[in-house]
């Protein structure tokens, strides 16, 4: 990756997690000189329009591969007129750790039932997969799907969840050994505005960003939360797959829900080197 790639960066589209809904229309009361209209439902009992609900049926804990542990959400979308935000946004969080695992792909989210039927139709599923091995059964996550919220689930472990695979599985991606004398600087991390971080670093004694970049990431000083290098379908992560660049390298992190902004500090971990009090700007 050149310094030609920094333009890119910067322009890519917004895929913000946290995008509102659109507002409701208010209610028009009748001019108070005329009656109010016959057969009108009382205005206690009115109900403003709305982009529906997400229903997280059950999270399920399931096997370990290559990708990691995969994490099974079935769930319904009940009363959905619209979705807030674009299908790529969804995601899940893990409460504790504050750990942000996208969706891999994008998904083929399922048709929209009315609140009467939700009970009759079978849940649609989403897979997550848990590179770092941060879930675990009895653990509790926040479920996005495109712009729908589900918070504070509990996770279930299932029938091919097996807690020994999940251990080993996590010893494989420790942090890579480096030598001694290895460095990490950054040079400029920027907010583009549409929820993503644009970094600019250079490091000595470093080959190559793993291929699942599970130590490379920005640590947001006010929460603790890891935010990952942004993952594009077709693309991959944005991240230089060799550092051996003289005028540095460049990453894209993923600030969805804008948690980090401009002004704030962050720490910049690249393969395991860290930099704290970065500023954003």
């Amino acid at each position: 990756m050149n310094m030609q790639l920094r333009s890119v960066f910067l322009t890519l589209p917004l895929l913000s997690l946290y995008q509102p809904a659109a507002l409701a229309d208010r209610d028009h009361e009748a001019p108070r000189h005329q009656p109010p209209p016959r057969h009108t439902t009382p205005k206690h009992m009115q109900r403003a329009p709305s982009s529906g609900r997400l229903e997280v049926e059950k999270i399920i804990l399931g096997g370990r591969g290559l990708q990691g542990t995969r994490i099974e959400v079935r769930y319904r979308l009940i009363d959905v007129k619209e979705f807030p935000a674009h299908p790529m946004t969804t995601s899940i969080v893990d409460d504790q750790s504050r750990q942000l695992i996208q969706i891999s792909k994008l998904p083929m989210l399922v048709a929209p039932v009315p609140a009467e039927k939700a009970a009759s139709t079978p849940p649609g599923k989403l897979y997550f997969w848990d590179q770092e091995g941060i879930i675990k059964p009895g653990s509790k996550i926040s479920v996005m799907v495109a712009g729908l919220a589900s918070l504070h689930l509990p996770v279930e472990a299932g029938p091919d969840y097996d807690p020994a695979a999940a251990q080993v599985a996590e010893a494989v991606i420790e942090k890579p050994k480096l030598p001694a004398d290895a460095t990490l600087k950054v040079h400029q991390v920027k907010d583009s505005g549409n929820g993503l971080l644009n970094v600019w670093f250079s490091t000595t004694g470093v080959d190559a960003i793993t291929a699942g970049a599970e130590h490379t990431y920005v640590i947001n000083q006010k929460t603790g939360e890891k935010l990952p290098v942004l993952r594009v379908p077709r693309i991959g992560l944005l991240a230089p797959k060799h550092l051996e660049h003289t005028d540095g390298s460049f990453m894209v992190i993923n600030n969805q829900g804008r948690q980090v902004k401009r002004g704030d500090h962050i720490t910049v971990v690249v393969v395991g080197l860290e930099q704290p009090d970065v500023l954003v700007e």
